[in-house]
């Protein structure tokens, strides 16, 4: 599998906030699945979650959308969620296992 995340908001880790970014979204670009369509697009669709769309952390980060759908650990323990703020589904990202809904 092959994705990633974008923002428009430069990254900042002096402090742990949520930030709104209208432009934000998460994208894959391949999947050893066959039925997984690709390339794809994932945006925030409920508007409760759009302030939340990037959170700064002092300890990790990146990371995307509310409960952090997708968050990169330094110490190795990173995560994913699947159907929260990005509305992504299932294993469309990182394929294997299953991981916290």
């Amino acid at each position: 599998h092959i994705f990633g995340c974008f923002t428009s908001i430069p990254w900042n880790s002096n402090k742990s906030e949520y930030c709104k970014d209208e432009t934000a979204f998460i994208f894959s670009l391949r999947s050893k699945f066959d039925d997984q369509e690709t390339p794809k697009i994932y945006t925030i669709d409920n508007d409760k979650y759009k302030p939340k769309a990037v959170y700064h952390n002092l300890n990790y980060g990146p990371a995307f959308g509310h409960g952090q759908d997708i968050g990169i650990d330094p110490s190795g323990k990173s995560w994913m969620k699947s159907n929260y703020s990005y509305m992504l589904n299932g294993n469309a990202l990182c394929g294997g296992e299953k991981f916290e809904d």
